[in-house]
C-alpha cells in the first residue's frame, strides 16, 4: 500500500515511491471512451468538462521533477498532452478533427 506525500484536487497525488497516481484520469477514459477508442465527446462536455478541468489543474501542480524515473516522468507528460487535447476537443466541440484547430485565428489548442 502506497500513501500519498503530496495529495491534491481531483485525486491526482505523488505517491513515496516516485509515482503519479493517474487513476482519477483513468476514471473519466473508461467513463467516455469506449473500448474501439471512440469518445463520447458530447457527454463528456455535458457531464465532466469541469471534471476534467479539475485534473488539468492539479495536475498542472506536480512537479515532474520529483518523479521516480524517465518512465514516470514519460506517463505524466503523455497524460498531460492527451488531457490537453482532450481539453481542446471538448472546448470546440462538435468538430470532425482536431487538426481543424490547430491554428484558428492565432489560436493554437497546445499553446493557448
Amino acid at each position: 500500500i502506497f500513501t500519498s506525500t503530496v495529495c491534491m484536487a481531483q485525486g491526482v497525488s505523488i505517491m513515496q515511491d516516485g509515482r503519479v497516481d493517474h487513476a482519477f484520469y483513468d476514471t473519466l477514459l473508461k467513463k467516455y471512451v469506449d473500448k474501439e477508442g471512440f469518445v463520447a465527446y458530447q457527454k463528456w462536455k455535458d457531464q465532466d468538462e469541469a471534471t476534467l478541468d479539475g485534473y488539468l489543474e492539479a495536475i498542472g501542480q506536480v512537479d515532474p521533477a520529483r518523479l521516480k524515473n524517465d518512465g514516470e516522468k514519460l506517463v505524466f507528460w503523455i497524460n498531460v498532452y492527451n488531457a490537453l487535447t482532450l481539453k481542446g476537443m471538448l472546448h470546440f466541440y462538435p468538430t470532425k478533427s482536431i487538426r481543424d484547430h490547430v491554428k484558428v485565428i492565432g489560436y493554437n489548442i497546445w499553446k493557448d
